[in-house]
């Protein structure tokens, strides 16, 4: 099927419908002008009628020198008459019609109502006949004959033809004019809405257009779709922040169930079967990565319900973190030292605790330098004291690809989490609303 613009579909269609509309108008038009003479010529026959029948009207006489002729009583209608109206056509005041379009004075179709009849070919002669009964229950006939060109001339049909021909012109030329001021209020947004489409930067959607500022419909269908792209950005950019953190924090359990693993394999080939360790540890991962999981693609999601909260107990979270992180200490001469009330325990989302403390311990232990690592907990603050690496900090890895991470969850829950370095010395805090 070809396809067709809607500037041109529009034009189209509403030269149509103008056509329409103007031939519809113009035939009414007409109707009405051969109503309106109709209804005038049945009048001025029906007062004929009245003064002949007060005797002001001679039987068979012309009256005031036209071709009005009237008789009283159908033995004195003369027989010419009768030819072109017969007796058994005559209906009380009702206007009969014959137009003759040649020699013969009976030819042509009798009819109860005036016609357009330009529309056809020009008649020789027209008649118009009449009966009206009076009463005292006699009947009075009427009859008037003319010429086209006198009829014409009386009723101004050429005049009237003109009229309408003219005007049915300036109504279509209004009507071309209507539909180009119409393409240009509304297919000429419909451009510069596609125009914005096809340069939407996929970096920078919401970028301002000035078709954004239209106050109309147009105006509104573009700040919807600005907005749509928006969102579909933000998503892909929580799809993509969502891969880039699964993949990095999926590391740690990923290395303590290949390590445990690897445990399990050397002591199954030394015949030995206490696997219970090992085990622990692959099931402890195995939650780790369930807990992450959860956590992550809660903060992928534009909107959504928290995690619940669940009663913590401090030391035993960061004595499990310690041990899944210890391989992964940068240097032999980092040790780690924790300060941790054996009692203390919180009420927190646990997997997005885990989350950030995991990402702290991780930068702590890879980029840090030789020292110790001091971890403390007390009144809701968490703080991760470790020696700083200066080459670490100089290449701009000193804070490890897990901080975006940390500040998005802390961002999103509410708390404070600050990370300040010195000459020597890296602290991280976390703040815990009460």
């Amino acid at each position: 099927m070809k396809r067709q613009s809607i500037r041109y579909r529009f034009h189209r269609e509403l030269l149509l419908f103008g056509l329409v509309l103007l031939l519809g108008g113009g035939s009414g038009v007409i109707s009405a002008y051969f109503w309106g003479m109709e209804d005038a010529t049945k009048l001025s026959f029906l007062i004929a009628a009245e003064d002949a029948a007060a005797g002001r009207q001679l039987t068979g006489g012309e009256r005031d020198g036209d071709r009005l002729r009237v008789w009283i009583g159908l033995d004195s209608v003369p027989a010419e008459v009768l030819a072109l109206f017969p007796s058994a056509s005559h209906v009380d005041d009702e206007l009969l019609m014959r137009y003759v379009y040649d020699e013969s004075e009976s030819s042509g179709k009798l009819r109860q109502q005036f016609v357009p009849n330009l529309l056809t070919s020009r008649p020789q002669r027209i008649h118009m006949f009449l009966r009206h009964p009076t009463a005292d229950g006699r009947q009075i006939y009427l009859v008037h004959s003319a010429s086209p060109a006198d009829y014409y001339h009386q009723t101004r049909q050429r005049t009237l033809l003109w009229l309408i021909a003219l005007t049915l012109l300036a109504a279509l030329l209004l009507m071309v004019l209507l539909a180009r001021r119409l393409a240009a209020v509304v297919l000429t947004p419909l451009a510069a809405l596609t125009a914005m489409a096809a340069k939407v930067d996929e970096q920078a959607p919401g970028r301002h257009d000035d078709i954004t500022d239209q106050r109309n419909e147009i105006g509104k269908v573009a700040r919807v779709l600005q907005r749509s792209l928006s969102r579909i950005h933000d998503f892909h950019q929580r799809e993509k922040r969502f891969l880039r953190s699964a993949s990095h924090e999926l590391r740690t359990p990923i290395a303590v169930i290949s390590s445990a693993l690897d445990v399990v394999d050397q002591r199954r080939a030394n015949g030995l079967s206490d696997f219970g360790r090992p085990l622990v540890d692959i099931r402890r991962a195995a939650e780790d990565m369930r807990e992450l999981t959860e956590a992550l693609l809660w903060l992928a999601r534009a909107e959504g319900h928290g995690i619940g909260k669940s009663r913590v107990r401090v030391a035993p979270l960061l004595e499990s973190l310690i041990d899944a992180h210890r391989p992964l200490l940068a240097d032999e001469c980092l040790q780690v030292r924790a300060e941790v009330s054996a009692e203390a325990e919180l009420d927190i989302e646990q997997p997005f605790l885990k989350i950030i403390l995991s990402n702290l311990l991780r930068n702590a232990f890879e980029h840090g330098g030789s020292g110790t690592v001091a971890i403390g907990y007390a009144n809701r603050v968490f703080e991760i004291r470790n020696p700083a690496d200066v080459a670490a900090q100089r290449s701009g890895e000193g804070f490890g690809l897990g901080m975006p991470i940390v500040e998005e969850v802390a961002q999103k829950l509410g708390w404070r989490l600050s990370v300040d370095a010195a000459d020597s010395t890296v602290l991280a805090r976390l703040c815990l609303p009460t």
